[in-house]
């Protein structure tokens, strides 16, 4: 049984920083009894949430905020041992939470950390799924559709749901459903290719797992239209990817400009998909499904191996340096493309 340290906080006070050292010590240690009922000391809570985020390739800071909102989390009530707080409680926590004055980026933050201690530490189930969302997700398995295609449509039909105040998506007329869509298109004024998808993840749902006749809705296709597209200049390019100071990510967009590559074709590429002998690049399971080749230039094959040699992973030609909350250690998992995205 866990026993907080009260005559500590109150020999200490309130703003020591030895109290919040002796806090963390006591929150993550957890006291056990075994058949002969001698008391036995098991692996600190803590100790394992940071081996998990070590694995995972975390930062330092990141692995300091995310053992501060969860020293929180243990203050809040009363210095219990995360295992004792069940998770209505820590979601409770959070959005007590997030009524303070705290900026979006700390509470974020908290939220990570909470998050990460319950479903990656503990195994446990954050936000369960329903069963109308997992019959959506079992019938684009069977369409074989991507994950990133899944994960649109899965976002689409929960935004609609929010929209109207959670309610089942069976429960929505046809009217409610145009609404939304005038509501994305005319209020908001959306771009053409975020309602188009969200038109399609939607419509999904509808006739494909609810075998609803969606054409009674009268909601059209937004029209496409054609833009010329922007050349950039040789000097313009290198001067482009002069600014971009990782190797790895100014190695991937060498490679998708020599080659012409979809951003996730170039993150999931092996080293054995490079045939330096013909000179192409094997893409495997490409958009659609489909494989294809596309020659590669002698000069982008030597960058690759000279990039490659600085991780020398067999699996990876990009290999990721974190997985976030995904399993598995960062060797294991290819560069994300959303991680492409960001700034260098």
């Amino acid at each position: 049984m866990f026993i907080p340290p009260l005559q500590l906080h109150f020999r200490l006070g309130v703003g020591s920083p030895s109290r919040f050292r002796q806090e963390e010590s006591n929150m993550s240690v957890e006291i056990s009894k075994d058949q002969s009922g001698s008391q036995q000391k098991i692996i600190p809570i803590t100790e394992r949430m940071r081996a998990d985020m070590v694995s995972r390739g975390y930062s330092p800071m990141t692995q300091k905020i995310y053992l501060r909102a969860v020293r929180h989390l243990s203050r809040h009530y009363a210095g219990r041992s995360p295992e004792l707080i069940s998770l209505d409680e820590a979601k409770h926590y959070l959005r007590l939470k997030g009524k303070t004055k705290i900026s979006k980026s700390a509470l974020l933050s908290h939220e990570l950390g909470v998050r990460f201690l319950f479903e990656i530490t503990f195994g446990k189930t954050w936000k369960p799924v329903s069963p109308l969302r997992q019959r959506m997700i079992e019938d684009m398995d069977m369409k074989g559709f991507s994950v990133r295609t899944q994960v649109s449509y899965v976002r689409s039909v929960a935004a609609l749901c929010k929209f109207y105040d959670n309610r089942s998506p069976k429960l929505l007329t046809d009217e409610e459903i145009r609404s939304y869509f005038v509501h994305l298109k005319v209020k908001r004024k959306l771009a053409r290719q975020t309602v188009t998808i969200a038109l399609s993840g939607i419509k999904f749902l509808y006739e494909t797992t609810l075998k609803r006749d969606f054409s009674l809705t009268g909601i059209p296709v937004p029209k496409r239209r054609k833009h010329l597209p922007v050349v950039l200049a040789m000097d313009e390019v290198r001067a482009i990817l002069a600014k971009v100071e990782k190797p790895r990510f100014q190695a991937v967009l060498k490679l998708i400009y020599a080659c012409g590559l979809r951003l996730g074709e170039a993150c999931r590429l092996a080293p054995t998909d490079i045939d330096s002998k013909r000179g192409v690049i094997i893409l495997r399971n490409a958009k659609g499904g489909t494989d294809r080749q596309v020659p590669i230039p002698p000069a982008t094959i030597t960058m690759l191996r000279e990039f490659w040699k600085t991780h020398r992973n067999m699996r990876w030609l990009f290999p990721a340096q974190s997985c976030g909350h995904r399993k598995g250690s960062p060797s294991e998992r290819h560069l994300s493309p959303s991680r492409e995205r960001e700034p260098p």
